[in-house]
């Protein structure tokens, strides 16, 4: 089945042609690339808008998630420890829930701030 016409005013039929040095290839493509758009879509955006927003997708730093790992592997064996003794867990072990709550929290938000929200 084959992909239905745009309409008339949906047509890209007009062409704009320039011609640019090697350099300003390169650094046209590797903008490009950054904002994960082809090309003829990077020059198109840039020519029509002010700003071209950049939403980079941020990778997780693997050291902090093993740590992040680890963490929740000794709550758990507290956990199991206190449930299999029947025994009320001591208050400052709600505390320090709590706190880790709080440094996992401002981990996934700063993770969030850093871009890795999808477009």
């Amino acid at each position: 089945m084959p992909r239905p016409k745009k309409q008339a005013e949906n047509r890209r039929s007009a062409w704009i042609r320039y011609r640019i040095s090697a350099q300003e290839l390169e650094a046209i493509q590797a903008k490009a690339e950054q904002a994960e758009l082809s090309i003829h879509n990077y020059a198109r955006l840039s020519a029509l808008q002010d700003k071209i927003i950049v939403h980079q997708t941020a990778t997780p730093d693997m050291e902090t998630v093993e740590q992040l790992r680890r963490i929740g592997v000794n709550f758990n064996q507290i956990a199991r420890a206190l449930n299999s003794t029947g025994q009320t867990p001591p208050d400052y072990f709600q505390a320090l829930c709590h706190d880790v709550e709080t440094v996992l929290g401002k981990v996934f938000s700063e993770y969030l701030e850093r871009g890795s929200a999808y477009r």
